[in-house]
């Protein structure tokens, strides 16, 4: 009788042991799937906010370009116009160095 205990014993332990290892499987499988998903949303957020940002950059470089033109011999407007130009190419910079950051962070190389 002790010897059928002790193998329903070891039986029902590897039935739980067996249990366990799917569930594991499932739940890292479910985390694949949030984090796959998660990763796509952001993805897409970063190619739409750099697509914009990229755009007003444009304009703004080309609004100061026209303004350092037109300033003739201002000097005042020829350095507000020429620091216009550097915020940009500084914003563009910080916009293509943000796939990286999130890169680090932990999310993957999404874009």
């Amino acid at each position: 009788m002790r010897i059928m205990r002790f193998l329903f014993s070891i039986v029902a332990l590897c039935s739980v042991i067996t249990l366990l290892a799917s569930a594991v499987d499932a739940a890292t499988t479910f985390v694949d799937t949030v984090t796959s998903k998660v990763s796509t949303v952001v993805c897409g957020f970063y190619l739409v906010f750099k697509s914009i940002a990229t755009g007003v950059a444009a304009v703004v470089m080309v609004l100061a370009g026209v303004k350092w033109v037109a300033s003739e011999n201002d000097p005042g407007a020829r350095k507000a116009a020429k620091d216009t130009m550097i915020h940009a190419i500084v914003g563009l910079i910080i916009v293509t160095i943000v796939s990286d950051v999130i890169a680090l962070v932990g999310l993957g190389t999404m874009c």
